[in-house]
C-alpha cells in the first residue's frame, strides 16, 4: 500500500513543510506520532519541530547559536573555509544530537555512535580545539535556549544542556601517539 501522504520529493503533504535543521526520520516521526501509529514517543527535538511548525515560527535557533558562535573571536577560526552546505549539515546534526537525548542521537544503535572526538580530531590536533572552546560553545547555546522562551519545554532545554555539557571529555587535549 502506497503513503498518499508521501510526495514524490520524500516529503510529507499533510505536514507543515520542513524546517531547517529537521532531518528526514524526524519529520516521519513526527508525522507517525500524528497519524496515531504506533510510533516511539516524540523525541524533545520532535516536540520542539511540532511545536515551531504549530506556532507558525522560524526554527532559527540553529542559525542564532551559531551567529553567537561566529561573533566569538576565539571559535570563529575553527570555521574559516566552512562552506555554507556543509555548515547547515552541522547546524542539524548538532541540534539532532542535543535534541534526541543522547550523543548516540535517536535511533541509533552501537553500530552508529556518534565519536565527536574523531569528527573534530584536525580541529584538536591541528588546530588546538579545546576543552575551552567547547565550554565557550556551551555558553552560546546555553544563552539560545534561554531566548527560546516557551517554544521548548524547559525539561527539554535541560536535557539538551546535559547532552552539550556530556561531550565536554571529546574535546580533551590529544596525548602522544594519538
Amino acid at each position: 500500500m502506497t503513503n498518499p501522504c508521501l510526495r514524490n520529493d520524500g516529503a510529507y503533504a499533510a505536514m507543515p513543510p520542513r524546517r531547517a535543521g529537521c532531518y528526514k526520520r524526524c519529520t516521519v516521526a513526527y508525522h507517525a506520532a500524528c497519524r496515531g501509529d504506533n510510533f516511539a514517543p516524540m523525541s524533545p527535538h520532535i516536540a520542539y519541530k511540532a511545536r515551531i511548525a504549530a506556532d507558525n515560527q522560524d526554527d532559527d535557533a540553529p542559525h542564532k547559536v551559531f551567529s553567537k558562535v561566529f561573533s566569538d573571536a576565539q571559535l570563529r577560526p575553527f570555521f574559516e573555509g566552512v562552506s555554507e552546505q556543509a555548515l547547515r549539515h552541522i547546524q542539524e546534526s548538532m541540534m539532532e544530537i542535543l535534541f534526541s537525548g543522547s550523543v548516540d542521537g535517536p535511533g541509533q544503535d552501537s553500530s552508529e555512535k556518534v565519536d565527536l572526538r574523531e569528527y573534530h580530531y584536525d580541529l584538536i590536533k591541528f588546530r588546538g580545539l579545546s576543552e575551552h572552546h567547547h565550554e565557550l560553545f556551551c555558553k552560546h547555546f546555553q544563552a539560545v535556549l534561554n531566548e527560546l522562551g516557551n517554544v521548548l519545554p524547559a525539561e527539554a532545554k535541560t536535557s539538551a544542556m546535559a547532552v552539550m555539557r556530556s561531550t565536554r571529555s571529546h574535546f580533551r587535549p590529544m596525548k602522544p601517539g594519538e
